[in-house]
C-alpha cells in the first residue's frame, strides 16, 4: 500500500506558538539536560522516568559487548526508549537533550531516531506527577514526530495518557495533536503542543504521566520515533485551604496570629478583614504572608486571606473571628458535602464552625433517610471527635447514609446540615478458569463482569504476550507458565480485577517416522517430525557408514531425502540424531533408524 506523508500540510494542521511564560503555578518540569545519555531502565528509574512496552519485536539479532552495536545487522531490534543529544538525523534532539521513544536498530544509538520499524508496537515513558491542591491543569511539551499513513489511517503515532491507579490503567488525553486528535505525528520540525488536562485529575496525588509510541501494522513504518522536550506542567490552587484558629474570643481586646495552611506552594496571599462574616472585605496593608498577626482587636472582626496566582481565580477560606464580649456559642460556618465513591474507598466528611474555644465534635449518622440518628462510634469510622469525620472503608452497605456534626462550647451547641453518601458497587469479574496449552499455542482468554454499571472497560496485564489488552476476550500466547490479571473499570470508574493462569505444557512429545518415500507423491516425502514441548530441534542424518549427510533446524525445516549437496539419496537405511530443549531449557537427544523407499 502506498505511503503518504503530511509533510506538505504542516501550515494548515498545527498550530506552532512561541513558548510564554506561564501566569499559572509551575507544578512540573523536564528538559532532559541533566539526564545521562542512553536507555530508560524498565526497572531502575531514570530521573524518575520509567520505560514500558506493550507488544514488540524482540532481539533476534546478536549484539556486541557494549548493548548497542548489531553484528549481523539484521533484526537487532529492542524495546527503546532514551536520553539523546545531537546526532544528524532530522530525529535528533529537539533542545539540548530530548527523550525519544522508539524501536532500535542495533546499529547505533543514534539509529533509533530514524529507524523504519515494520512492528505492531507500542512503548513508553512515564513519570509520576502530585496534583493534589491544584486544578485547572495545563501540559504543555515540545514534539516531532514522522509517523506514517495512508491517507486515510495513522499507523506510527505519539500520544499522551495519565493514570489514576499506579499504572493498571491509563486515561487516554484525546485532545491536542493533529487536528486535536489526540495523535502526534507527520513533521520533523519541532512542535509546540498545550493541552489542558481533564478535571479528573484535580487535587490527585499519585498520578503517572505517560507519553506513548504506537506502530498500529507491520506493513508500515517510517522514521517513528516520537520526541519530546520542554515539559512544563502548570496549574491554580484547588481551594483556600484552612485558617486556625477558627474563633478567638475576648472579653474586651486582644491580638491573634491566624495561619493559612493546606495551600500548595508558589500561591501569593493578601489577608482580608470585614465586620461581619458578609462583608464589606477590605486588604490589610503589609498583610502577605501565611500567617497574620493582627492588631488589638476591640470590637468583633472576621479574617479571611486571599490566595491567588496570575490568572488564577482568587479562593479563600471560610473565615476566622476575633470575637469581642461574653462567651458565643457555636455557629456552622460550613456544612458537610454529599459525596460519590466505590465500595472500599475512603471518604471524609468536614465541618466548620465559629465559637469559643475549646469546641467539641460529635458526628453522628442516620441509616434510615433522618428518621433517627446514632452518635458514631468505633471502626471502620476515624476521627469522629474532630472536625473531620474519616471512614477507612466504607462498604455498599454504608449506601444512602446520611452524616452530620453536632458543635459544642460551654455555653451551647449547633448541628450541621446533613450530607449523604452514596457507594456504587463493584463490579465483579471473572477471568475464567485456568488452562493448558501446548508451546506455541493460543489460549482464548475471556473475562465475565456482572454488577456495577456497564458500559465496561478492560485491562489486562501483563502485556507482551497478547494479542490485545482493552477487550473481553484476548488472544494468550506465552512462552512460559503466566498468570494473567484482568482489570475491569464500570460506568462509575469503579473497578475489580481477577487472575487467570495459562500453564504451558512442559513435557516433551516427538512422534518420528521410520520410513519415508521421497517420489513426490505427497505422501511421506520428507522426514516430517511432529512435536510438542520444546523450543528447539537440531536434526541430523547420518547414512549407514556414520557420514553425515543432512544437518538442519527441525523447527521450521523437513529433510527431503537430499544430501547436503543437494542430491537424492539411495534407497535403503538411515539414521537420525535429534536434540531438542523443552520450554525449561532442558535438553534431551532422541536417536534411531529411518528407512528411505522409493515404490
Amino acid at each position: 500500500m502506498k505511503k503518504t506523508f503530511l509533510l506538505v500540510l504542516l501550515f494548515g494542521i498545527f498550530n506552532s506558538f512561541a513558548w510564554k511564560i506561564s501566569a499559572q503555578i509551575t507544578i512540573f518540569t523536564e528538559n532532559f539536560n541533566s539526564l545521562p545519555n542512553g536507555l530508560i531502565s524498565m526497572i531502575t528509574p531514570v530521573g524518575g522516568w520509567l520505560s514500558s512496552n506493550t507488544s514488540g519485536q524482540l532481539t533476534d539479532g546478536i549484539f556486541e559487548e557494549n548493548g548497542f552495536t548489531c553484528i549481523n545487522h539484521t533484526y537487532c531490534i529492542r524495546n527503546v526508549w532514551s536520553i539523546y543529544d545531537g546526532g544528524t538525523s532530522p530525529f535528533n534532539a529537539i533542545s539540548g537533550k530530548s527523550a525519544g521513544i522508539s524501536g532500535f536498530d542495533g546499529n547505533t544509538l543514534a539509529g533509533q531516531f530514524n529507524y523504519w520499524i515494520e512492528a505492531e508496537t507500542r512503548r513508553w515513558i512515564m513519570h509520576p506527577l502530585d496534583l493534589k491542591g491544584y486544578k485547572n491543569i495545563n501540559l504543555k511539551f515540545r514534539w516531532k514526530c514522522m509517523g506514517d499513513n495512508d491517507g486515510t489511517n495513522v499507523y506510527d503515532y505519539g500520544s499522551v495518557h495519565i493514570s489514576t491507579d499506579n499504572g493498571v490503567y491509563y486515561h487516554d488525553i484525546t485532545t491536542g495533536g493533529v487536528n486535536n486528535s489526540g495523535k502526534y505525528y507527520g513533521t520533523d520540525v519541532v512542535q509546540d503542543a498545550s493541552i489542558n488536562l481533564p478535571a479528573l485529575f484535580n487535587n490527585n496525588a499519585n498520578l503517572i504521566l505517560a507519553f506513548k509510541w504506537t506502530s498500529e501494522a507491520s506493513a508500515y513504518g517510517n522514521g517513528p520515533t516520537f520526541v519530546i522536550d520542554d515539559i512544563v506542567i502548570t496549574g491554580c490552587p484547588y481551594d483556600g485551604g484552612k485558617i486556625s484558629p477558627q474563633t478567638t474570643t475576648f472579653v474586651s481586646s486582644g491580638s491573634t496570629t491566624l495561619t493559612v495552611s493546606g495551600v500548595v506552594p508558589g500561591v501569593s496571599y493578601q489577608w482580608e478583614s470585614a465586620p461581619s462574616i458578609s462583608g464589606p472585605w477590605t486588604d490589610i496593608p503589609g498583610a502577605t504572608s501565611a500567617s497574620y498577626t493582627t492588631p488589638e482587636i476591640t470590637v468583633t472582626t472576621y479574617f479571611r486571606c486571599r490566595i491567588y496566582s496570575g490568572t488564577c481565580t482568587p479562593v479563600y477560606q471560610t473565615p476566622a473571628v476575633v470575637n469581642i464580649g461574653a462567651v458565643i456559642m457555636p455557629s456552622i460556618m460550613l456544612d458537610p458535602v454529599n459525596d460519590t465513591i466505590c465500595a472500599g474507598d475512603k471518604v471524609s466528611f468536614d465541618v466548620i464552625a465559629n465559637g469559643t474555644e475549646p469546641l467539641s465534635y460529635a458526628w453522628e449518622v442516620s441509616e434510615d433517610n433522618g428518621s433517627t440518628w446514632n452518635k458514631i462510634m468505633g471502626e471502620p469510622y476515624a476521627d469522629y471527635n474532630t472536625d473531620t469525620l474519616l471512614i477507612t472503608s466504607a462498604p455498599e452497605s454504608y449506601n444512602g447514609n446520611l452524616y452530620r456534626c453536632v458543635v459544642s462550647d460551654a455555653v451551647g451547641s449547633d448541628t450541621s446540615a446533613f450530607a449523604e453518601l452514596v457507594v456504587n458497587g463493584l463490579p465483579i469479574v471473572n477471568a475464567g478458569n485456568d488452562t493448558t496449552i501446548n508451546p506455541s499455542s493460543v489460549a482464548i482468554l475471556n473475562a465475565s463482569v456482572i454488577g456495577g454499571s456497564e458500559p465496561y472497560k478492560y485491562s489486562w496485564s501483563p502485556t507482551s504476550s497478547l494479542s490485545n489488552t482493552d477487550s473481553s476476550m484476548v488472544l494468550a500466547s506465552p512462552s512460559v507458565t503466566t498468570t494473567y490479571t484482568v482489570h475491569v473499570y464500570d460506568n462509575n470508574n469503579c473497578a475489580s480485577s481477577d487472575d487467570v493462569v495459562v500453564n504451558i505444557e512442559t513435557k516433551v512429545k516427538l512422534v518420528i517416522p521410520n520410513v519415508m518415500t521421497p517420489n513426490n507423491d505427497m505422501i511421506n516425502d520428507v522426514f516430517n517430525i511432529q512435536f510438542e514441548g520444546i523450543t528447539a530441534m537440531n536434526v541430523s542424518i547420518f547414512n549407514r557408514w556414520g557420514y553425515l549427510i543432512a544437518n538442519y533446524d527441525g523447527m521450521v525445516e523437513q529433510w527431503d531425502g537430499k544430501t547436503k549437496s543437494g542430491e537424492m539419496v539411495a534407497e535403503g537405511t538411515y539414521f537420525y540424531y535429534i536434540e531438542v530443549t523443552d520450554v525449561d531449557g532442558n535438553k534431551n537427544h532422541y536417536n534411531g533408524s529411518l528407512t528411505v523407499l522409493f515404490e
